[in-house]
């Protein structure tokens, strides 16, 4: 086996051709700004629509807590005289999908929310509707953070895409 002549295999001389590769590697900074763009830009496009999604549940969730109590509040004050669970949940469904149509960043496909995403429940803790008796909303909405039908069943992003949001609020009946 021959050896190059200018190598030499004393590890000194090893070290000091590294050295000098890599000090000639370093101090040629031509295209250094675009290798930097072409690393750094998908990493600010994604820390950008990350932050995004995240504001935007933020956005969501204060609606719907905000939706569950103003339902809760006006249950109290002006349920139905008639105990059905059914009737005080219509009632409570329509006063959070009013709440999550103002939200500019819930979906407005043909302005109601899908009942898939979104689930209302009136529970009367007692089968009357008397003075004092207790109530509780419970409102759950789901968040798609991707398209729906979009391929990824398996995929990376199987776990991030929808979160479900939950909001429970107690009241009770008042009376006048």
């Amino acid at each position: 086996m021959k050896h190059h002549p200018n190598l030499s295999f004393h590890p000194s001389g090893l070290w000091s051709a590294l050295r000098a590769l890599a000090a000639r590697f370093t101090a040629d900074r031509s295209g250094a700004t675009a290798v930097q763009a072409l690393l750094l830009t998908p990493i600010i496009i994604v820390a950008f629509w990350g932050g995004f999604s995240v504001w935007k549940v933020i956005k969501i969730r204060d609606s719907l807590h905000h939706g569950t109590y103003q339902a809760a509040r006006f249950l109290s004050f002006y349920g139905p005289e008639d105990p059905n669970e059914d009737l005080w949940t219509d009632i409570a469904e329509k006063i959070v999908i009013q709440e999550l149509l103002n939200n500019p960043f819930t979906p407005k496909e043909g302005g109601n929310i899908s009942v898939v995403d979104l689930t209302v429940t009136v529970d009367l803790l007692k089968d009357t509707r008397e003075c004092k008796d207790p109530l509780t909303v419970t409102s759950k909405y789901t968040v798609r953070m991707l398209p729906v039908g979009s391929p990824q069943e398996g995929g990376y992003l199987a776990n991030f895409d929808a979160i479900t949001l939950e909001d429970v609020r107690n009241g009770e009946v008042l009376c006048q």
